[in-house]
């Protein structure tokens, strides 16, 4: 569903590289500090790599600075990191779009792993409905109308299949086949694109 980005780091320059690292060490403080520590497990490539393009897009005013990392707890020097407004709202949305995977993974299979994760993230989901009360309720609507295009899936299969749930005397007929190819297995995909496009257009103006 969600956090398969991730960048090219031999395509990099070593400055690039830097770059990277502070902007993904800075979402991760901004986690930590909007969310608490446990939350840094929200962190992904994905919001990294959306917190450079708004960066770069509307050039903000950035807070620098260098830290020690209790995520990389063997001696080192401080870890540079970079954060802006970009960053907090990509923080927020880390941990509305993590707590919306746990649940789809309940769904799916129940368990006990995500019933956990369910536990440990309610309250942070909680905080972030407060800050973006209007995306968390674009992640819920297409998160449910993902559930139905999986559960339409489902029924479909069992149609075919002639196992529970077919209306039809013989899974191959007429009626249950076009039910079958009318169906669009990649439109919960399409349904999760499109709700990622309204999230990530928040406020970007012209760029929009």
């Amino acid at each position: 569903m969600f956090g398969f980005v991730a960048a090219d780091a031999g395509a990099l320059s070593e400055e690039e590289k830097e770059r990277y690292r502070a902007v993904y060490c800075g979402l991760c403080l901004a986690l930590r500090d909007r969310y608490g520590q446990l939350s840094r497990a929200c962190l992904t490539y994905d919001l990294t790599f959306f917190v450079l393009l708004c960066n770069s897009l509307h050039e903000p005013v950035e807070t620098k600075g260098a830290s020690h990392c209790v995520m990389h707890p063997a001696p080192a020097a401080p870890r540079p990191w970079a954060r802006s407004t970009w960053t907090d709202y990509a923080a927020d949305l880390s941990v509305a779009l993590a707590y919306h995977k746990v649940l789809d993974d309940i769904a799916d299979d129940g368990a006990l792993k995500a019933r956990a994760a369910e536990r440990l993230l309610a309250g942070a989901y909680e905080r972030a409905r407060t800050r973006i009360p209007e995306q968390c309720a674009e992640i819920e609507r297409a998160m449910a109308t993902i559930r139905t295009i999986e559960e339409a899936g489902r029924s479909n299969e069992d149609a075919l299949s002639g196992g529970a749930g077919t209306a039809c005397d013989s899974p191959f007929s007429a009626d249950a086949t076009d039910t079958v190819l009318a169906f669009d297995p990649d439109a919960a995909a399409h349904e999760f694109g499109r709700m990622l496009g309204r999230l990530f257009t928040h406020n970007q103006g012209s760029w929009t």
